[in-house]
């Protein structure tokens, strides 16, 4: 294929995904610094003030008060937060309603409920988070976002061959001339440094909500499940469990929860990591299950043991969210995520200019 049909195809795709892709970067920098933006905004919920001798309850105590405190839902769920000093999230379901899930607060340390149950996007964060993979369309935004993803690693793919000799003249930028050809110049360079980032923020967006529509798809053909009408009373120990769990990995910190939220022998599933782990594992790379009758272990999984492509799946997460090396990673995935927005803006520019110059010489 040529040069030349290249750049048509790589010009009109880019035009067609401008302002979606402008849009996802300014909210994905932005949710980047979530859990800093959330202590800011809601302090009383994500900064808690916790004396230097206080010890977390047991989730056996935790899950007790979050059950009578949230009566009407079902705890489906337990997440806790990356710094101490937060509260922990409970992820409630509507008995009559498997796909409607709200989220509440508790302080850990007082068990204090800190709020009612509440809509994921009722805070600042939450509304760009829904904003930034939906579009707040439902399943259709998720499709819709999911192939400005797969536009995204295009781009990246077919700008990288336009312009696949670019050292030849890379370090030469033209700082006088014209704003079109300076535009130009400026796209180019930006493209070729952020290629590798487009593809891996490209990449994994549109398999996480292509993979979301495909198992929601799968749910409406299995059959509808029985709901249970309030949160049951385990009978087994959730501290013995945590406890068996890191026998079992080694320095094993659970993360999430899943309790049970169906009637029948639905396991408990925990879902955290080594302290041992690469930088690039998520929070959720090892999982432990067992059973909610009678407490006994059924799995454990560690990622350091898995298949490669699983370690890779895994590594989707961190590498997304730039989670994984602190304050100076965000600030780089920051900055590295405005690049699409960047790029959409100075390629419209340039569409444009040319355009208007072909108009002109016709004339």
């Amino acid at each position: 294929m040529k040069v030349k049909t290249i750049w048509k195809i790589h010009s009109v795709l880019g035009l067609l995904a401008g302002i979606p892709l402008l849009l996802i970067a300014i909210t994905g920098s932005i949710l980047v610094f979530k859990t800093e933006i959330d202590a800011l905004w809601d302090p009383a919920k994500n900064k808690l003030e916790v004396p230097a001798s206080a010890e977390r309850l047991s989730y056996d105590e935790l899950t007790t008060i979050a059950r009578e405190s949230y009566s009407d839902q079902i705890v489906a769920g337990w997440a806790l937060p990356r710094a101490y000093d937060c509260s922990d999230y409970i992820f409630l379901m509507d008995p009559h309603d498997e796909e409607h899930w709200t989220v509440g607060r508790i302080d850990p340390y007082s068990g204090d409920v800190l709020s009612a149950s509440t809509e994921f996007d009722a805070s600042f964060t939450g509304w760009i988070l829904e904003f930034h993979y939906t579009f707040l369309a439902g399943h259709t935004g998720l499709i819709v976002v999911g192939v400005v993803g797969v536009i995204l690693c295009l781009l990246g793919v077919s700008g990288f061959f336009i312009y696949r000799k670019f050292w030849k003249s890379f370090f030469k930028m033209k700082w006088k001339t014209s704003l079109r050809l300076f535009s130009g110049n400026l796209h180019k360079r930006i493209g070729i440094v952020t290629t590798p980032f487009f593809l891996v923020l490209g990449f994994t967006g549109a398999f996480w909500n292509f993979q979301h529509i495909v198992g929601h798809l799968n749910e409406e053909n299995e059959e509808e499940h029985a709901h249970l009408e309030r949160t049951p009373v385990l009978e087994v120990s959730l501290d013995e469990m945590i406890n068996k769990s890191k026998e079992e990995i080694e320095g094993f910190q659970e993360m999430y929860i899943s309790l049970p939220h169906h009637p029948g022998n639905d396991p408990i599933y925990f879902y955290g990591y080594s302290e041992t782990r690469s930088p690039i594992h998520s929070d959720y790379s090892c999982v432990t299950v067992f059973d909610s009758q009678t407490g006994e272990l059924q799995s454990a999984t560690d990622i350091r043991d898995s298949a490669i492509h699983l370690q890779a799946y895994d590594a989707f997460r961190p590498l997304h969210y730039g989670n994984f090396g602190g304050i100076p990673i965000k600030v780089l995935w920051c900055i590295l995520g405005l690049s699409p927005a960047i790029l959409a803006l100075s390629g419209t520019y340039i569409g444009i200019s040319r355009l208007r110059q072909k108009k002109s010489k016709k004339g």
